[in-house]
């Protein structure tokens, strides 16, 4: 088991404001982004200088090759996942800060997490699934509640997630593992898929289909399965017309957006059909 060491920083108005959990329903995973910093680092900062610079930023635990820093008392809130009131999962809704706890994974210097930090990091997600009851479909990125690219590695590649749920599952002593497809708030034909630049195939197809469906015209190559600058700029304008981050990356944040004007289309066009006979029948 990994080395969790209490070390709680001062109790503030911007790392540690004090303000009691409504009970524990999730996990949230981040990463660092600090090349080099360990876990008793990151405490310092968040202990220290972020305080000075009246910065609101926090989270329960960081994790490195070496030990877990516990800084933020359980049943308290961090400041990790909160955006503009902006949450994508619908079991931390409204407010991600206040149902779940946060593990953030420290990175190496060559700005990669570390497999030992992930083992670590499992092991001690692993106990709190056991100890609050929560299956591993409640462990979430950052990127899931508000489309913050965190962790980035983990962005650019979902199965990582999947793979660490296993991992975790397995320590739980579980034979299955469970759908990573209830880690989001909306039902998608793709939950779970991160389709950005560069990506092809019949995902990127359907997805194509759907935008030029919707209302986001791809004019010059239409759905050919290659995600490009065209499809880009049609997933930003999606982003956009939503008030979500315009990164041009399609996700679950993104598949929410889209299925929503979806459903919307498919309303309005439900009402014309009841409509469009009786004004007929007047004529």
């Amino acid at each position: 088991m990994v080395k969790v060491v209490k070390n709680y920083v001062k109790v503030n108005q911007y790392t540690r404001p004090g303000l009691k959990m409504s009970g524990v329903k999730g996990i949230v995973m981040h990463y660092t982004a600090t090349p080099g910093a360990s876990a008793l680092n990151e405490r310092n900062y968040f202990n220290g200088t972020c305080i000075v610079d009246k910065r609101y930023a926090s989270a329960h635990y960081f994790v490195d090759r070496k030990e877990a820093q516990h800084i933020i008392p359980e049943n308290e809130v961090a400041y990790h996942a909160h955006d503009e009131n902006r949450c994508y999962v619908s079991f931390l809704k409204p407010n991600a800060n206040t149902k779940s706890i946060s593990v953030e994974m420290c990175v190496e210097k060559d700005g990669k997490i570390h497999s030992e930090t992930v083992q670590n990091a499992a092991e001690l997600v692993a106990d709190l699934c056991k100890r609050y009851g929560l299956s591993t479909d409640k462990i979430v990125r950052h990127y899931d509640v508000t489309n913050k690219n965190c962790p980035a590695p983990w962005v650019s590649d979902s199965s990582q997630l999947a793979a660490f749920r296993k991992k975790v599952n397995a320590l739980l002593g579980n034979k299955t593992v469970s759908k990573t497809t209830s880690s989001t708030s909306q039902s998608s034909k793709s939950t779970g898929t991160i389709l950005k630049k560069g990506s092809s195939g019949s995902n990127v197809k359907a997805l194509q289909k759907r935008l030029i469906g919707a209302g986001f015209s791809l004019p010059k190559y239409g759905a050919d399965g290659s995600y490009g600058d065209e499809t880009v700029q049609a997933v930003k304008a999606l982003q956009k017309k939503a008030g979500i981050a315009v990164d041009g990356i399609y996700g679950p944040a993104t598949e929410k957006a889209l299925a929503a004007v979806e459903a919307k289309k498919k309303a309005f066009l439900k009402r014309q059909k009841i409509i469009l006979p009786a004004a007929v029948w007047h004529l």
